[in-house]
């Protein structure tokens, strides 16, 4: 973005706006103002280009958010259903999702909201921590002690996944279960840590699965699909499909856990591993990280 843009009444056919809307909408000049301004800055950030090239590989241009800012809150985990309270339908712009939802924004989401051209889910359902009472340390409290992101059943992420269940925690982030209200269907969201160290793995992963899904031309290779990379209140988050539950897991749902499974279902395992592990030898890469139990 280049240069300020004067806020001007958002008008559309068939669509209106009262007088307490577009004064509310005007009030908010400045703050847009030094949104524009966070962006002019955030183009110069190290990663920004980076982050750009995987989601023009991953998804067409047409489809991405105009710009992506940052943070979040902390709560209980709740259903694995999509709440559909906040859900914003048709989509529709910031400023407009801002005059529509200003009751259900936190002051920091009133400044942030403006920078989107997308709106899907707003998370009205959530219960929203007050920034204004957190310290600045915390990533607007939005980061836990560890720099890990707070999950907040049935907030949003980026204005369009609604956080249903984390999946599981790892030493650089975590695995949220979602629900996409763009393209209506579930995904994994994994949230890097707010560390300089997890922003470059997760770069690295980004490139490790865009590499190996071009060259799996036959998708016989068992990869998780990498739908969308981009950065949120200062997490890399990569969206993927949902997969089925870890063989840790299964494990540890049976009945009789001194068992085992049976050989079938053994040989089926170690099969769909081995196709993988060839299929990564070909290409000359190793994997340095397996185990049972997937975070």
């Amino acid at each position: 973005m280049s240069g300020r843009q004067k806020l001007s009444a958002p008008s559309s056919p068939g669509m209106r706006f009262s007088s307490t809307q577009l004064s509310a909408a005007r009030s908010l000049q400045a703050e847009l103002e030094y949104a524009q301004m966070l962006v002019e800055q955030e183009s110069a950030d190290i990663y920004s280009a980076e982050i750009a090239s995987f989601n023009s590989d991953i998804i067409p241009p047409v489809s991405r958010p105009y710009a992506v800012l940052r943070a979040k809150s902390a709560a209980v985990v709740s259903s694995e259903t999509s709440s559909g309270v906040g859900t914003v339908t048709p989509a529709t712009d910031g400023i407009r999702a801002m005059c529509r939802y200003r009751q259900a924004l936190t002051p920091y989401e009133l400044k942030e909201i403006v920078m989107y051209t997308d709106v899907y889910f707003v998370g009205r359902k959530a219960v929203k921590t007050n920034e204004k009472a957190l310290a600045e340390d915390s990533n607007h409290g939005f980061d836990d002690g560890e720099d890990f992101y707070k999950f907040t059943a049935h907030d949003h992420i980026d204005y369009r996944y609604e956080m249903l269940k984390v999946l599981g925690t790892g030493a650089f982030g975590q695995v949220i279960k979602a629900f996409d209200h763009k393209e209506n269907r579930h995904v994994a969201l994994k949230i890097m840590k707010n560390t300089d160290k997890s922003i470059r793995l997760c770069l690295q992963e980004s490139r490790m699965m865009q590499l190996l899904v071009k060259l799996d031309v036959h998708k016989e290779a068992n990869m998780t699909a990498l739908l969308r990379s981009f950065k949120f209140r200062n997490h890399m988050i990569m969206v993927m499909d949902v997969c089925a539950m870890d063989l840790y897991t299964l494990l540890c749902k049976r009945k009789d856990r001194n068992s085992g499974f049976s050989m079938p279902v053994v040989r089926k395992f170690a099969l769909g591993l081995l196709r993988t592990l060839r299929f990564m030898e070909r290409q000359d890469i190793i994997h340095c990280d397996l185990k049972v139990k997937c975070d």
